[in-house]
């Protein structure tokens, strides 16, 4: 049964971090505008009470599997990368 539950939560982390959201690249754990600390306060992932440590996990199943990546946006002096949907 456990194995079953933690199978539908790492695909209900995964839809939730697939989002097409515009948030900025992976970034620091602490940082505000890292993915999954953006997406624990999104009502799916509370509906579903997935925690932050399950969508790291899943942000970076989607990036080994190449379903996201990082994408580079505004001025290139800056740097700035944001997620986004392979």
């Amino acid at each position: 049964m456990l194995g079953r539950r933690k199978s539908t939560l790492n695909v209900d982390a995964d839809d939730v971090l697939a989002r097409p959201l515009e948030i900025d690249g992976r970034g620091k754990k602490t940082a505000h505008t890292y993915a999954p600390s953006r997406f624990v306060s999104e009502p799916e992932a509370k509906a579903d009470h997935i925690i932050k440590r399950e969508l790291a996990e899943a942000m970076e199943r989607l990036f080994r599997t190449s379903k996201i990546c990082n994408a580079s946006y505004g001025l290139p002096s800056k740097g700035w990368t944001r997620l986004e949907r392979k």
